[in-house]
């Protein structure tokens, strides 16, 4: 009789360890993604950005949020990518999922975002970044295709903090 209700007690405690853990990830995966509607719209109309791509990631676990932002500048030179970061970031600092995400990672398109009907086909114009852009705006580097910005950092290039 103790060998059976070993098993059951064994059996009971897995299926609510698993309901738990299930319900759990179902949880932060339902509430990790935050509302980024209308953000391209606000960043539409910053100087020097002529259209933008936002959505978000989810890297290594469904806790972990990152939103990416896809610029498409009017001028794609080292100046240029630099005066629109620091252009657009006010209005990402002043966005609660920008504000909430763990990271904001930024890439930038020599090209007019009405040439694009999705953010994939942008790639393939995604200007290459010298690590100077990252020096000059005082963020760390993060490779030759993407600014990789915390929130606090967005909020010292908007003169927020």
């Amino acid at each position: 009789m103790t060998r059976q209700r070993r098993s059951l007690t064994m059996f009971a405690l897995a299926a609510i360890t698993a309901c738990a853990g299930t319900l759990g990830l179902s949880g932060c995966a339902a509430a990790a993604d935050p509302d980024i509607a209308g953000l391209e719209n606000e960043l539409s109309s910053v100087e020097g950005v002529n259209g933008a791509f936002v959505w978000t990631t989810h890297p290594n676990a469904p806790w972990v949020t990152r939103v990416q932002v896809m610029l498409f500048l009017d001028d794609p030179s080292d100046a240029g990518v630099v005066d629109a970061v620091r252009a657009a970031a006010p209005v990402l600092s002043a966005d609660d999922a920008v504000a909430d995400a763990d990271a904001v990672g930024l890439t930038f398109i020599d090209g007019q975002r009405r040439d694009y009907t999705a953010r994939g086909e942008a790639n393939r114009d995604v200007i290459g970044l010298a690590p100077e852009i990252a020096t000059t705006l005082g963020v760390t580097d993060a490779g030759k295709r993407q600014l990789l910005v915390s929130p606090d950092e967005l909020r010292a290039l908007a003169g927020a903090e």
